[in-house]
C-alpha cells in the first residue's frame, strides 16, 4: 500500500511541477509580449536641433532600430547613457531628455524593443532573449563611437526598469559605472494586485517576474533611485523598497524624491528639475575610477 501511496504522490508532484513550469514559461511570453509592444516615431532628433545617428540592429530576419543622440564634441571614452523606455512610450517621446544630455556632453541611446511591423499589432513580437542581444550591439556601437572604455550608465523608466534590471546580469560589462532607476514599480505582481488588476489569491501561485525589489540586488554599481510623491501609475512606496533593499547591501545608492512630478514628467520639455541630479550623478560617477 505505501508503495502506490508513493507512486500516486510522484505523480502529483510530477504534474504539478510540469503545471508551474508550463505557467512560468506561459506569464514570460505574455509580459513580453505586453512590455516589448512598439509605438510609431515620427518626430527626429534632428527636427530640435539635435545631432543623431539610426542604427539598424539585426539578428536573422529581425531587425530593430536605436537612435543615439551626439554631443558637439565627443571626448575619448565619452560618457553615454542607455535608456529603456517605458510601456507606450516612442522614441520621439525622449528627444527633449536627449538633447539635454547632449548639450551636458553625454551621447545618449534609445531603442525599439521590437521591429517596426509590431507598430501595426496590439502586442509586441519580441522576447527577452532578443532585446537583450540588441542591448549587447548598442553597447558595442557605443563603444565603436567613444571608444573600448565609455563611460556608461543605464537607466530606466517605469517598466523599463524591470526590462533593464532582468537583462542585467547578461550586459554587465567593466566600463558601466551606474545605473538610473526612475519612476519604477517593486514587482509586476504587486502593482498588478494595487491597481486591482489582480486578485492576491492569484498572484500566490504566480511566478515571481520583473520583480525590481529582487533584481536591484545583483547591481554592483552605484544607484541612483527618483520617484515623485504624485506618481500615480508607480507607487511612491515602490521606490522606497527598491532603495531600502538596495541600501541594505550597500552605501552607494542615492534617492532623489520629487513632490509634484506625474509619472512621464522625466520626458517632458524643459524638466530641468528632474534632469538636473540624473547629471550630477552621471558627471560624479564618471570621474570615479
Amino acid at each position: 500500500m505505501s508503495r502506490k501511496l508513493s507512486r500516486i504522490a510522484f505523480i502529483i508532484i510530477a504534474v504539478l511541477s510540469i503545471s508551474l513550469l508550463v505557467l512560468h514559461l506561459y506569464t514570460r511570453k505574455l509580459m513580453d509580449n505586453v512590455v516589448f509592444t512598439v509605438t510609431p516615431s515620427p518626430i527626429l532628433p534632428s527636427s530640435i536641433g539635435s545631432k543623431y545617428k539610426q542604427i539598424r540592429l539585426e539578428h536573422g530576419d529581425r531587425s530593430t532600430q536605436a537612435w543615439i543622440t551626439l554631443p558637439d564634441t565627443l571626448q575619448k571614452n565619452n560618457k553615454a547613457v542607455i535608456i529603456f523606455r517605458g510601456l507606450g512610450e516612442s522614441l520621439s517621446d525622449w528627444i527633449w531628455f536627449q538633447k539635454m544630455l547632449a548639450d551636458s556632453g553625454i551621447l545618449s541611446v534609445t531603442f525599439d524593443y521590437g521591429p517596426q511591423t509590431d507598430t501595426a499589432k496590439d502586442k509586441g513580437s519580441s522576447r527577452l532573449s532578443e532585446v537583450t542581444k540588441d542591448v549587447r550591439d548598442i553597447i558595442d556601437s557605443v563603444q565603436f563611437i567613444c571608444g573600448n572604455s565609455p563611460r556608461l550608465f543605464l537607466l530606466g523608466h517605469s517598466v523599463g526598469n524591470a526590462v533593464m534590471m532582468e537583462m542585467y546580469p547578461r550586459i554587465d560589462v567593466p566600463f558601466i559605472k551606474g545605473v538610473i532607476v526612475c519612476n519604477a514599480f517593486a514587482s509586476i505582481k504587486g502593482w498588478a494586485i494595487y491597481h486591482h488588476q489582480l486578485s492576491s489569491n492569484v498572484a500566490f501561485f504566480l511566478p515571481d517576474y520583473f520583480d525590481n525589489t529582487s533584481s536591484i540586488g545583483r547591481v554592483t554599481q552605484p544607484i541612483l533611485v527618483l520617484h515623485s510623491k504624485a506618481d500615480s501609475v508607480n507607487y511612491f512606496s515602490d521606490a522606497l523598497t527598491i532603495y531600502d533593499k538596495s541600501r541594505a547591501q550597500r552605501q552607494n545608492v542615492q534617492f532623489v524624491p520629487f513632490e509634484h512630478d506625474d509619472h512621464n514628467y522625466i520626458y517632458g520639455r524643459d524638466h530641468f528639475d528632474y534632469w538636473a541630479p540624473i547629471v550630477q550623478f552621471i558627471q560624479s560617477k564618471s570621474r570615479q575610477e
